[in-house]
Order: structure tokens, then sequence, then C-alpha cells
């Protein structure tokens, strides 16, 4: 299982082969995921739930440029298959862009060593909107980059990526060599921020997507996914990764580890609604693994 999402009333996780699953919110115990017909058996990587165009809709991004959108889980359609010149997507969000939602995606060219970014205002049209001096990239979150509506991509070596119109993009620093494979936007507290987590327990934050800072995240594994929610009350972000890791925070300088029944799945998607975080990942073995809490 390589990620989750959540929208209107249901949840949809992805995963290698065309993988998707939905389930109606919230879980409980007995709750049962229904798989979905994807129209293609390569892998994704990625989804999302938001507007364009005035219309509500799930996307999920993978490997080959795929990109397919559902209205709200069980039905999907093919969207990506213009995109040719796109070798692999593996992140995508919703955001407004100079005043327009907007669906960005990103991901990279392993063969030409650079990344891509595609953008669509209808998640039926897209554009790629990447240069050859775009770094490979992990995944995109939209929030208030500056003080404007905007977006920030992260990728390896530490690459942070900024936009505020999905046209020109600038590069942060983000003081880590470590691969970041995730970043989401919320609030510490009443305080709006970016987390983005990645290799080596590495957690980063920001308060305007430009100036980042290293935070003690307590662990060396791997973290895979970062999501915003609630936490005893208090608004803060709850992190998955290797060997069962679930870390959460609300202050963003300090993060608790929480211990899972199975602490040998490997996370890689988190998502939070209807007060309990979602997460999916791979148990040992290679079998799926979903859970769901309050931390």
């Amino acid at each position: 299982m390589s990620a989750i999402a959540y929208g209107g009333t249901s949840y949809v996780v992805v995963g290698p082969g065309g993988l998707i699953w939905t389930a109606t919110a919230p879980l409980a115990g007995g709750s049962s995921f229904t798989a979905r017909y994807s129209q293609t058996a390569l892998d994704l990587t990625s989804a999302a739930y938001g507007t364009v165009a005035g219309s509500s809709l799930f996307v999920a991004v993978g490997s080959g440029g795929t990109i397919l959108t559902s209205p709200g889980g069980p039905s999907w359609s093919w969207s990506g298959h213009s995109l040719s010149a796109v070798q692999s997507l593996s992140g995508v969000a919703f955001g407004a862009l100079s005043g327009q939602s907007v669906c960005v995606a990103v991901g990279a060219n392993p063969s030409e060593g650079t990344g891509t970014i595609v953008t669509s205002a209808d998640g039926t049209a897209w554009s790629i909107v990447s240069s050859s001096a775009t770094p490979p990239l992990s995944a995109v979150a939209s929030g208030t980059v500056a003080g404007s509506p905007g977006v920030v991509a992260v990728g390896p070596m530490g690459a942070i990526l900024t936009s505020t119109n999905g046209a020109s993009w600038s590069a942060q620093t983000s003081g880590t060599s470590e691969n970041l494979a995730a970043v989401a936007y919320g609030s510490f507290g009443a305080a709006s921020s970016f987390v983005a987590v990645g290799d080596a327990g590495t957690i980063l934050t920001s308060a305007n997507g430009i100036t980042w800072t290293v935070q003690p995240s307590g662990t060396s594994d791997a973290l895979r996914a970062v999501a915003p929610g609630t936490i005893g009350g208090t608004n803060g972000f709850a992190a998955v990764g290797a060997g069962g890791t679930l870390l959460t925070s609300t202050t963003g300088s300090f993060w608790s580890q929480s211990s899972l029944p199975n602490t040998s799945a490997y996370l890689d998607g988190v998502v939070y609604a209807l007060s309990q975080f979602v997460w999916v990942g791979l148990a040992s073995g290679g079998t799926a693994t979903i859970g769901f809490g309050a931390p």
C-alpha cells in the first residue's frame, strides 16, 4: 500500500499494480475495504482529494505518467494517457494558485535524472510545467508560501521547491541532504506550518515554506508520510515510516513515538479524518496493513 486519501465520505488506498481500495468513513472494528477497477496494472504511488473547476474528485498518480480520477472512489477514469513525456509521478495535491483551484502532481524522469511537475485546472487536461533544471521530486502539498497561497514540493537530497503560480518554481534551502519523502501543511496549535519528512528520521518544519528548521525526531527510521490532525485536543501532525514507526507532535520541536501492534510494518501513508488517523503500508511478508486510531 503506497498512500491513502480521504474525501467526501470515503477513504481511497492506492498501491502497486494499479491497486485501488475504498472504504466508507469512519473506520471501526469490522470495517472492510473494497477493491476497485483502476484500468491499469502500473504502480500507483499517491492520491489526493480536492476541487477543480467546481467539481470535487479524487486523483491518483503513479508510474508511466499515470493519472486516474474519480468523483467518489468506486469508478475511475484514465486521465493521464497523454503524458507520454512523464516517466513517474509520486505526489499529488490540490491548491489555490493565482486565484484558481489547481491540481499539482510531481515526480521524476529517472533516465534523464530530472524531476517533473504537471498541473491541471479541471483534472482532465494536464500540462507539463517543469524544466531540465527541476530536481527529482517525491511529494507536494499546498498551503501558505511567503504569505500567499502556494505549494511546496520535496525530493531526494533535501530538495525543496516552492511556487505560488504553478508555472515558476524556486529552490529553497532545506538544511539537510537526506532524501525527503513527504510534505504536509497544517497547524501546531494555532500556528500554521509545513512539515517535511524523510530518511534517517528527518523532520523539517517551516512557517512560510521558505525558511526550514531541522527538528529532532528521536528515531533513525525512514519516515515516509506525514499528515495534520488533532492529537489530544490540540492541532498537530503524525508521521509514519519504517519499522512501524508512528510519531506525533503538537509543537514541531518535540515528537513522541507510539507503539503499534505490528512493529515490523513499513508504513507508507497516513491521513486524518473524523477524529482518527489512518495509516497504510506493508507488513512482514509483503501483506497489506491498514491501521487506525487516535494517538
